[in-house]
């Protein structure tokens, strides 16, 4: 099951396209620029925070659903079907066991995912130095990065969606697209704007949160990975079991 696993991730990443890279690097510079905007925001950019929220959702959605295919983003869909769908159906013709071939999927976009949040953040720390109180491979740097890292491992559940998935879905799927960025929306708005004693952004508490609790902020990150590859690699078995019973 192992070997398969590492198998099916291989013959992925074999074979991404030299365009596909390109358009990763591009958007990845352009994201650390964002990232290093961010943090430089104060405590009295007013309606600017809500800049903020939008690279949360950004990271979040963008990077757990795209990948190396080079095509356009379309933010409404939550399966990346440019390119793993597809892989997903072909591969699944071959005498692999299916749970295999979702944690290969998992495996890709987690590796995906921390690779390049973490080249984000370093572009950011190294190029953009003044917004943050730390250097690159700074204990704070490591507990910040390793923090959002866990963050944008939240969207590895787009691998569950992949499990079964069919064109005819489309609607279903923009509507579970809309729900996901609406709740995420109110869950800010209530939670950090309204609830928490912060007046700053998110991002700037992150920061702030690293200098001061290094190894506090890597617990929470290394629970949130924990839990998350757990419940998304949980429901995927759920999900291959329960179709091939017929449920």
């Amino acid at each position: 099951m192992i070997r398969d696993v590492f198998r099916l991730a291989w013959f992925e990443w074999k074979n991404v396209s030299i365009r596909g890279v390109v358009s990763a690097l591009f958007v990845l510079i352009c994201y650390a620029i964002l990232l290093a905007f961010v943090a430089g925001l104060g405590e009295d950019e007013g309606i600017v925070q809500g800049l903020d929220f939008w690279l949360i959702l950004a990271i979040i959605l963008w990077l757990g659903t795209s990948q190396f295919s080079g095509e356009p983003f379309n933010l409404t869909k939550m399966n990346d079907d440019m390119l793993s769908t597809s892989f997903y159906r072909y591969m699944k013709r071959l005498p692999r066991s299916e749970v295999a071939l979702f944690r290969s999927r998992l495996l890709v976009k987690a590796v995906y995912l921390t690779v390049l949040m973490f080249a984000m953040a370093s572009l950011a720390v190294i190029f953009a130095p003044d917004p943050f109180p730390f250097s690159f491979g700074d204990y704070a740097f490591i507990s910040f990065t390793a923090f959002w890292i866990a963050v944008v491992l939240i969207s590895t559940m787009n691998a569950i969606y992949e499990i079964g998935y069919s064109m005819k879905e489309g609607k279903k799927m923009n509507l579970k697209a809309a729900a996901w960025i609406i709740g995420f929306f109110v869950f800010y708005l209530v939670i950090w704007v309204w609830l928490i004693p912060y007046n700053g952004t998110f991002m700037r508490f992150t920061i702030e949160y690293a200098v001061a609790r290094p190894t506090v902020m890597l617990g929470i990150a290394g629970a949130i990975v924990f839990v998350t590859l757990w419940v998304v690699e949980y429901s995927g078995r759920q999900k291959i079991r329960k179709q091939r019973d017929g449920g």
